[in-house]
């Protein structure tokens, strides 16, 4: 008798949505998705982005960019039209944005809050219809350690990454009885392209040795990609409504 191969954590044939997935943290998700067998819809503002990403892929690779302001119900809606059903949604779309408080403007608030919350919350409500249908649904949202602590200049940002938390744990207990799980994941300082010049030079090196007990170093995209593969796998079928923190023990020294 043959022995199948079979491992929980692939993905094969299901349909994943990533947000912001055109470069960053979200392209490794995206990647990691691709990885295991699934095919993945990106949505995202930044078409040049995704373009020298795609140039590189393999023809046939099963991905498909839609160009979305998934703040933009009309956009959000006009992205999903053709997806009859979806096994995985990945709400990763963030602009990170750091003012202190006394220079915050209202502006710079509602644009914080709608960037992170009013996103998440439009384009996971267009969602729960397709994930209904699949036997595996599962949403994951990408967060922040900033939810958990406090730092200067992050009223705004912490905000709306805090807020993002309880909406996966209230969202949990709404999806449980039709069985969708609903998690978070909150990573702690990682290297994309935006901050790898910045995170290189020696002053935040030597911040990163005495605030990270894991070797001192900030985290890869692809840690956090490995993390939403765990939540959006079978391996993880009974996990629904947590948070997990993803920064190499930065947390622990609060």
């Amino acid at each position: 008798m043959k022995t199948r191969k079979y491992s929980e954590f692939q993905l094969h044939g299901s349909v994943c949505v990533v947000t912001g997935g055109a470069r960053g943290i979200g392209r490794a998700i995206a990647e990691k998705l691709l990885a295991a067998g699934a095919n993945v819809h990106v949505l995202d503002i930044n078409r040049e982005a995704f373009d020298e990403w795609g140039q590189k892929l393999p023809k046939g690779t099963p991905l498909t960019f839609h160009k979305t302001d998934i703040c933009d119900g009309s956009a959000v809606a006009a992205a999903l039209r053709n997806l009859r059903t979806m096994d995985v949604l990945v709400n990763n779309a963030a602009r990170p944005f750091y003012r202190p408080f006394e220079k915050l403007t209202r502006k710079e608030w509602e644009n914080a809050i709608r960037n992170d919350l009013h996103g998440a919350f439009e384009i996971t409500h267009q969602s729960i219809s397709r994930l209904k249908k699949s036997s595996h649904p599962s949403i994951v949202t990408i967060t922040s350690i900033e939810a958990l602590q406090a730092e200067p200049g992050t009223v705004a940002y912490g905000s709306s990454k805090g807020a993002l938390q309880q909406f996966t744990r209230s969202l949990a207990v709404d999806m449980g009885p039709v069985g969708i799980r609903v998690n978070s994941i909150a990573p702690g300082a990682i290297i994309v392209e935006r901050n790898r010049k910045i995170f290189e030079q020696p002053k935040w090196k030597k911040h990163f040795r005495a605030r990270i007990p894991l070797q001192g170093r900030p985290g890869k995209a692809d840690e956090i990609a490995n993390t939403v593969l765990f939540l959006a796998s079978p391996l993880a079928s009974y996990v629904t409504g947590a948070t997990i923190v993803v920064d190499g023990g930065w947390t622990c020294l609060l």
